[in-house]
């Protein structure tokens, strides 16, 4: 992946995430001590905050850093090294946070959101009679 294609992801998720937590560029610059040109100019795609610039965003705006540099490719197939390298990321509050934040993912991500937090048979069943019952409410 070229630079400008990381910048570009960077940028539409760095604007999306701050639309969703009700953020603006002012209070996250502030925030960093940064000018708000600085993060203007990451929310257009032109420049790349320094790694550790991007870990003080996640901290505070509360995210995972996969939710910041995820290319729409972040939940791919259980079967794949990638998953299996990023398993502690698929938790229930990651899983929270990513719909809180209208960001697309894959559908398997709730699976194993589930599969990390060790429910018994009888509280999956309940979690599938609560789908049930959302699902059902819908129609």
């Amino acid at each position: 992946m070229s630079e400008k294609e990381m910048n570009k992801i960077f940028a539409r998720n760095l604007k999306g995430i701050l639309k969703s937590k009700n953020v603006s560029q002012v209070e996250l610059a502030n925030k960093l001590n940064v000018s708000k040109s600085t993060i203007s100019n990451w929310i257009s795609g032109l420049a790349m905050p320094r790694m550790e610039t991007v870990n003080a965003i996640c901290d505070i705006l509360d995210i995972d850093i996969l939710l910041l540099i995820d290319d729409g490719n972040l939940f791919l197939s259980s079967n794949t090294e990638d998953y299996k390298a990023r398993k502690h990321f698929y938790t229930l509050d990651n899983l929270r946070k990513a719909l809180e934040m209208n960001l697309k993912f894959n559908s398997e991500l709730i699976g194993w959101a589930f599969e990390n937090e060790n429910f018994s048979n009888s509280e999956l069943l309940d979690i599938i009679n609560y789908a049930e019952f959302v699902k059902n409410r819908r129609k």
